[in-house]
């Protein structure tokens, strides 16, 4: 599948002509709990020819396709990562840490890298990782039957807004990596190990009976991190660095 996708990425230059600066994996084998049957979710950054900018209008910066059932792709202008990059938005803080690379060109994702730490905002990334993780539990934990592989999406958000309120720092993409703000609990270690094990041998479908331990065990922290969330400051990394970047690639 690999081949298939930088293939792909490569057709998508040529018919958009665009250049694909960055291209990784996102989802649940990013994330590092994929299912037999889960679909790849590539997701990329893109520049597009200089002229293209000099314009009085604004251009299309999002191109989004599903070119299987399995195999879906999006991507981002560069101007509207750097513009959600400097607001805090999850996405392209957890993009440049996928561990699934499939294409980088120029040094565009070690430049954001570097420059993560002074626009990494506290309050906004809480909110947003609680977001996900009450939605998922509210609208998709709570039958006679639940998604398996719901839990890994509430959870996964919920140990990221602990590791921001413990850590004051973003987040690892990386499920498994966010497991020392839970160092200290031996009964989540071992309920998450066996849930771990159940979904690498369950398709994306399996339903179960709601699991008592994590349906308690996420309720309790998300009014625990709520209390937290007011308490955050917020901040707004200075645009130049950004605008820096963007004419460094597109000039």
């Amino acid at each position: 599948m690999r081949e298939t996708i930088i293939a792909e990425l490569q057709n998508l230059e040529k018919e958009y002509d665009i250049a694909i600066l960055y291209a990784c994996e996102s989802g649940s084998r990013a994330w590092g709990f994929p299912s037999p049957d889960s679909d790849f979710d590539v997701r990329f950054i893109y520049a597009q020819p200089l002229r293209r900018y000099l314009s009085i209008y604004d251009k299309k910066d999002t191109i989004d396709l599903f070119l299987t059932k399995d195999l879906d792709f999006i991507g981002w202008d560069i101007r509207k990562a750097l513009r959600l990059f400097q607001k805090s938005n999850a996405s392209p803080f957890e993009w440049m840490q996928s561990p699934i690379v499939y294409t980088q060109k120029t040094s565009f994702v070690e430049d954001l890298r570097a420059l993560a730490p002074q626009y990494f905002s506290l309050k906004p990334s809480l909110h947003h990782y609680l977001g996900i993780a009450k939605s998922t539990f509210m609208g998709y934990l709570q039958g006679e039957q639940v998604k398996l592989k719901k839990y890994f999406y509430a959870l996964r958000p919920l140990l990221c807004a602990k590791w921001i309120i413990e850590k004051r720092s973003y987040p690892s993409i990386v499920f498994a990596d966010l497991f020392p703000v839970m160092a200290d609990n031996q009964e989540f270690m071992q309920n998450i190990e066996w849930l771990l094990a159940q979904k690498e041998i369950s398709n994306e479908t399996e339903m179960v009976a709601p699991i008592p331990y994590f349906q308690n065990f996420i309720a309790e922290e998300l009014q625990n991190c709520q209390t937290q969330l007011a308490e955050m400051p917020k901040n707004q990394g200075d645009v130049e660095a950004l605008n820096d970047l963007f004419r460094k690639v597109v000039i």
